[in-house]
This record gives structure tokens, C-alpha cells and sequence, in this order.
């Protein structure tokens, strides 16, 4: 006999979701701000990033060109940034 899956099927989708949250992390919102512009809640958020790994990799580039983007802007070294993070 085999399982059913219990709950609502994901909304998620690798093709869609892992590159909007690159953008999006990368442009400055914040994380209820994704939640809100991907059309699911903040729980829902943080599962996808502990269950799909493309979208939690996606998230961590998101964060690193966001990082760069400051070292660009303010002139600091990435030593410095660390310090101020």
C-alpha cells in the first residue's frame, strides 16, 4: 500500500522560485517581503530554504550580490563589511 501525500501540493517551482529569490534578496527586501511577493507565507518561506537546496543556494547568492553591491557602493573592503555585519 503505498503513502499519500498529506497537505496542499507545493507552490514551489525550481524554474520560477530559485531565480526570483536571487533577485529579490539581491535588490534589498527582506524576508517577509519575499514570503509576500512569492504569494506564501513566511513559514512556508522558511521551509522551502531547509527543503529544497537549488532555492536555499539561490538565497545564499542572493546575499552575496547583495554584499557586493555594498562593497561597491561604499568603497569598503569586504574585511571592512564583515566588521560592520
Amino acid at each position: 500500500m503505498t503513502k499519500k501525500a498529506k497537505g496542499r501540493p507545493t507552490k514551489y517551482s525550481k524554474d520560477i522560485h530559485d531565480d526570483l529569490v536571487y533577485k529579490l534578496v539581491r535588490d534589498n527586501k527582506s524576508n517577509d517581503e519575499i514570503a509576500d511577493l512569492l504569494g506564501i507565507g513566511a513559514r512556508t518561506f522558511y521551509d522551502w530554504l531547509d527543503r529544497y537546496p537549488s532555492f536555499s543556494q539561490s538565497y545564499k547568492k542572493g546575499l552575496e550580490a547583495k554584499l557586493d553591491k555594498v562593497i561597491v557602493i561604499t568603497g569598503l573592503t569586504p574585511a571592512e563589511v564583515d566588521i560592520l555585519i
